[in-house]
């Protein structure tokens, strides 16, 4: 049977994160809006693109059948109605860091992240709790970057949607 959760967060500009069961959920440490200048003018010298760089901490708690329902996963995907022309998200987890019982997931490395399909971003998670916040969970880097020669020298507001899902 698939189990799954969806968390949606506005994020590059804000992330919001809730469980929809309360044995199996995950959380997402900034839930504040993150804002990436595209004017070329707040960069030094004339870069070939515009990079943006923050980290989240992922934090989950899951609970396996004891009769071996498979592990669940993390993934990734971005969604946007209106972005900038090129842009493209880097995504990586760093391996699991706190006092967790039980066994964390693997972090799979790092994903390209374009319109479209979700990457797995962390697998293999079995029973475990990461702990909550900051410091604990799997540290996760967010890169953002634009080419240069995509950006025109207007007043539009972009907003892209980072979607963490949590499966089984």
């Amino acid at each position: 049977m698939k189990k799954q959760k969806q968390i949606l967060g506005l994020a590059l500009f804000f992330m919001v994160c809730t469980g929809a069961y309360a044995q199996n959920n995950i959380s997402v440490s900034n839930q504040f809006p993150q804002y990436m200048s595209l004017d070329r003018n707040n960069y030094a010298g004339n870069p070939q693109k515009l990079t943006f760089q923050y980290s989240e901490w992922i934090n989950y708690t899951t609970l396996i059948d004891y009769y071996g329902e498979p592990s669940f996963s993390i993934s990734i995907q971005m969604v946007s109605k209106h972005k900038p022309k090129g842009l493209t998200l880097s995504a990586e987890a760093d391996t699991y860091k706190g006092f967790s019982t039980g066994d964390v997931g693997i972090p799979t490395g790092t994903k390209i992240v374009s319109k479209g399909a979700a990457r797995v971003l962390i697998d293999n998670i079995t029973t475990c709790y990461t702990g909550s916040g900051r410091g604990q969970g799997h540290r996760t880097v967010l890169h953002f970057t634009v080419p240069n020669y995509y950006i025109r020298p207007d007043t539009a507001t972009y907003m892209v949607d980072v979607v963490f899902t949590l499966m089984q």
